[in-house]
Formats: C-alpha cells, sequence, structure tokens
C-alpha cells in the first residue's frame, strides 16, 4: 500500500518518539529503496524500528541493519514457526552467540502456526520452546507469532513462566477472552494495520480489555498495511510511516488523544525494549 501523509494527525514534530514494534525492513519488498522507506519512517515520528529476523538466513541482514541505522533499528532474531525447516545446522549456537554479543537484541519472530502454510506442529513446538528458555536465560524479551495455535500456545507459556523481561504478541488476535491469562503472564500486546480494517472486529474488542502499560504498535512491514479508502488500489507495500494509521486508531477505539497514546505507546515500547 503506497504510503500518503495521514493529514489529519498532528504534525510529525510533536510524534517523535514512536516505536514501530514489529517490521521486516530485510525483507526483499525494501530491496533498493531502503534510504527512502527509512527517511519516511523518521519524518513521520518513528525513533525505533524492532526488525525481527526469521530464520537463520536473515539475521546477517538484520545485523547489517543494526549497524546501518543504528539510531533507529533494535535487531530481533530468532526461528518463525512457517520457516522451522531452514533451521540447518548449529542454529541454536549461532542465536545464542548473537544475542551475547548484541545487548540491544532480542529474540523473534518466533511462535506457533496451525494455519494451511505451516508445517507439523511438532518440530515448532520443540524450536518455539528451546527459544523461549534461551530468552528466559539471557533475560530478554521475546516476540511471538500465534496463528490458530492458542490452544496450543496459552498452557505452553504457563508452564515455561516466569518471564523476567516479558514478552510481545505480535499483531495480537487472540481475542479479549485471553486477555487477562496471558497479561498476568508478563504479555505486551502489540497491535497492526489490521486494527483499521473496517471488518475486524475481533482486534478492537480484544484492544479494549488490555491494560494501557500493555499496549504496543506495529506495522509488520511489508505485511498487514492499514486500511485507508483512498489507496485501496495501491500495491506498494506497507512501511513503518503508517505506524501513524495504527496509533490514530488505538486512540480513537481507547477513547485518547492521538498525542496521549503515542506518548503512552512509546514509554510502553521503552520498557520492553529499551532497557535491554
Amino acid at each position: 500500500m503506497n504510503w500518503m501523509p495521514p493529514g489529519d494527525l498532528p504534525s510529525a514534530v510533536s510524534l517523535t518518539d514512536l516505536w514501530d514494534c514489529h517490521a521486516h525492513l530485510q525483507d526483499a519488498a525494501f530491496k533498493g529503496r531502503l534510504e527512502e522507506v527509512v527517511g519516511r519512517a523518521r519524518a513521520a515520528g518513528v525513533a525505533r524500528i524492532v526488525v525481527n529476523g526469521t530464520a537463520p538466513d536473515d539475521w546477517p541482514a538484520v545485523a547489517a541493519l543494526a549497524q546501518q541505522f543504528s539510531d533507529l533499528v533494535r535487531p530481533a532474531y530468532g526461528v518463525h514457526p512457517l520457516y522451522v525447516d531452514r533451521a540447518h545446522g548449529d542454529w541454536q549456537t549461532d542465536l545464542r552467540r548473537r544475542l551475547e554479543t548484541e545487548p540491544a537484541a532480542s529474540v523473534g519472530e518466533i511462535g506457533l502456526d496451525r494455519s494451511e502454510a505451516a508445517g507439523a506442529i511438532e518440530p515448532q513446538l520443540e524450536v518455539f520452546e528451546w527459544q523461549v528458555r534461551l530468552a528466559v536465560d539471557l533475560r530478554r524479551p521475546f516476540t511471538i507469532h500465534c496463528r490458530r495455535a492458542w490452544d496450543l500456545m496459552l498452557p505452553r507459556l504457563q508452564a515455561l513462566a516466569p518471564f523476567p523481561r516479558g514478552f510481545v504478541l505480535h499483531s495480537f488476535n487472540g481475542g479479549e477472552g485471553r486477555v487477562d491469562p496471558l497479561a498476568a503472564l508478563g504479555a505486551y500486546f502489540s497491535f497492526s494495520g489490521t486494527l483499521t480494517w473496517p471488518r475486524n472486529r475481533r482486534s478492537p474488542a480484544a484492544l479494549a480489555v488490555v491494560p494501557a502499560d500493555r499496549v504496543l504498535c506495529e506495522t509488520d512491514s511489508p505485511d498487514l498495511a492499514p486500511w485507508r479508502p483512498d489507496s485501496a488500489e495501491a500495491s506498494a507495500p506497507n512501511e513503518p510511516a503508517n505506524l501513524l494509521l495504527v496509533v490514530r486508531r488505538i486512540a480513537d477505539l481507547r477513547r485518547g488523544t492521538v498525542s496521549e497514546w503515542a506518548r503512552r505507546l512509546s514509554a510502553n515500547a521503552r520498557r520492553c525494549f529499551e532497557s535491554l
């Protein structure tokens, strides 16, 4: 989706500390235009972007982004449930080494997925649980992808707790009934552009009951572009500058101002990630 400045939002001058808590700037969709994407993010007030790896073969690209844009990118390294089959060799040693040598790095994107595109659940469970234990051992937050697997996810987390640094539920879609038990484990609930989709009722209902100090926002760039009627035909990928549209939707649903919620979301993100 083409990025266009959201004209009815406060100027970027007043929103200068936004955190995009989940994105994939290493994705091929940004090849050859990363500088302009980063420039638009900065102009939109995005101060930090947590860039999540998905498998060992893209971890070097994440690391390179963290070096190139050291004031903007926070790296996260993990094996995504859809890419468990790409975790070859001694990937556990590689992951531990990266985290030990990069103290600002978190663990992610990890999780469980029972969609048609996913493979068998048993290898996912093994890889997921190992990564959670590593995050606990190194006292790092971790970011979870969960799709159609909440019945497995919640009891696994309860068995692996406590989590000294908490964890992030990326693009949360677990429903309002799961908020309390997940919050009790230290979860942060991150909402993406799907929150703006007109037919999405599940995410707004969940947002309504999430504790205010546990709400985060993200773009999941280049995926999950926010809805906007003026660009329904656009084909360009989502990007971090669109985070403003997610912030506005959160403020609308929680009956606050954009500035108030921008400050709150930034404080929550810093509590989760910045004290590393």
